[in-house]
């Protein structure tokens, strides 16, 4: 699989927040000793559906957590409402600026 972005649907964002918990907690275990900028962030789209949905976007260099995790890859996130769900390594917020 090429390095690059993934994302993964958790789907209903009033039902996601024990799964997204539990990317964030496996994020941190596998890379939080990595001095490479990596990180997650998040999207909550609604489409025009009563309920939005939470996707979670990788970034490059977590292959191996979106793998696990089943993500796709896609494009880099841009746009409005993205928020960092958590990053590690020097200056992952610069690396990974919010569009």
């Amino acid at each position: 699989m090429a390095a690059g972005w993934h994302c993964l649907n958790l789907g209903d964002a009033l039902l996601a927040e024990p799964q997204h918990a539990a990317l964030v907690t496996d994020f941190q275990r596998r890379y939080s000793a990595s001095a490479t900028p990596r990180v997650l962030i998040t999207r909550h789209e609604s489409e025009g559906r009563l309920h939005c949905e939470v996707l979670v976007y990788f970034s490059p260099g977590c292959e191996a957590l979106a793998m696990a995790w089943q993500a796709r890859p896609c494009r880099a996130p841009g746009g409005r409402g993205l928020s960092y769900s958590t990053g590690v390594g020097s200056e992952w917020q610069r690396a990974f600026p919010l569009a």
